[in-house]
């Protein structure tokens, strides 16, 4: 699933009013334009046009509120992506191995929530925003036709520039927003692993020094080149987009006038024109939002199926599980725990063992480092869950 229909999904909740106040946003908008553009007609013997005055400040009216009901809904859409995410990590979470919890590391875990989420909730707001500026432009280009077919033919180069640019930057831009992130990512090990070792560190210059010069400034220095390669690409972008207006804007001043009989119908154009290139900001506004999101959805699908590849598959229990009788044997059948294949190919486990204790037995494990004493402890205590064998209470 990914994040544009993680939030459809949760803009469901506010059904068909969501999508009114959306396109009351976008023709609000647009009417503005409409109604401001007749100054070109006014007449100063006239008066005051009262009429004109009174549909500027409903449609004012209207526009503000709808926005003001968008921007709420938005946020909500946002708070309850955020919500579903952190619930289904608390459950994965409660229903992973504790082996797969140390693989991964807490700090990774808690990392990938709390620098992903907040990117994911202010997404909708910004995205709805782009979707009304687009539809915006789309009723203002018609307005534009009405007045001049070939200011609209250049009004539609420009979109046919835009869409081209950013099919092209699209995958080049979301590649290079996730590679920033896991850099991002790596530094943030870095320091995480100086600051646990921070009195080793300190107790050793070389090996200080070691950590601090090759590692994280190192990683510092591959974030901050990857985040404004990053930023780079959405320059680029943004060039194509805003010289394609400029030129759209040239054509519509300097060459749409001679093909329009009335000069006043040419200042609506140029109005109108003027009006666009808003809209045309709040619409780059969208791709880097799109890349920022997709990346930071991707990241937290990737842990996601981390932890659930993990989990022991069974629900835990919502109510306390009734006391267990009295101990009289603890025993272990043929068990055996693996830990997931290391790097080097050599895989590590313990078992097949079969063990039988008894209430106030002293039981003493030796062996050399390594050996298995701890994994063995945590498959008794739970945190791991055996691969084979089973243990049982009491037989």
């Amino acid at each position: 699933m990914d994040f544009l229909q993680t939030f459809r999904i949760a803009a469901t909740a506010w059904g068909w009013r969501l999508y009114v106040y959306l396109g009351l946003s976008a023709v609000g908008s647009t009417l503005i334009t409409v109604i401001v553009n007749t100054v070109t007609e006014y007449d100063s013997r006239l008066g005051p046009d009262y009429e004109l005055l009174a549909s500027f400040v409903l449609v004012s009216t209207l526009l503000v509120f709808s926005r003001g009901e968008t921007t709420r809904m938005m946020n909500a859409v946002g708070e309850t992506v955020v919500f579903r995410i952190r619930t289904q990590f608390a459950q994965l979470l409660r229903e992973a191995d504790y082996g797969i919890i140390e693989k991964l590391g807490a700090e990774r875990i808690y990392g990938t929530l709390a620098r992903n989420t907040p990117i994911l909730a202010e997404s909708p707001l910004i995205l709805a925003q782009g979707l009304v500026a687009a539809v915006s432009f789309a009723l203002a280009t018609l307005y534009v036709a009405w007045y001049s077919f070939i200011a609209a033919l250049a009004v539609l180069l420009l979109i046919a520039v835009v869409a081209l640019a950013g099919r092209y930057q699209k995958t080049r831009t979301e590649n290079e927003m996730r590679q920033s992130q896991l850099d991002d990512r790596s530094f943030f090990d870095s320091l995480n692993q100086l600051l646990q070792g921070y009195k080793e560190v300190k107790l050793d210059y070389r090996r200080d020094a070691d950590l601090i010069e090759n590692f994280v400034l190192a990683r510092a220095h591959t974030a901050r080149a990857s985040r404004l390669a990053a930023v780079d690409t959405m320059i680029k972008l943004g060039a194509i987009v805003f010289a394609a207006f400029y030129l759209l804007l040239a054509t519509v001043v300097f060459i749409t006038p001679e093909y329009v009989e009335d000069s006043r119908d040419a200042m609506k154009i140029v109005y109108a024109s003027m009006f666009m290139w808003l809209l045309v900001e709040g619409v780059f506004q969208v791709f880097p939002t799109l890349a920022k999101a997709h990346s930071a959805h991707a990241e937290i699908s990737a842990m996601s199926a981390a932890l659930a590849g993990g989990s022991s598959g069974e629900t835990a229990p919502t109510e306390s599980l009734p006391a267990l009788p009295a101990l009289s044997s603890l025993q272990f059948e043929a068990l055996e725990y693996h830990y997931a294949q290391a790097a080097d190919g050599k895989p590590f486990g313990i078992g097949p063992c079969s063990l039988t204790l008894s209430p106030g037995e002293l039981v003493f494990l030796v062996g050399d480092n390594g050996s298995g004493k701890t994994t063995l402890m945590r498959v008794l205590a739970g945190l791991y869950i055996p691969n084979h064998g089973r243990i049982l209470w009491n037989g």
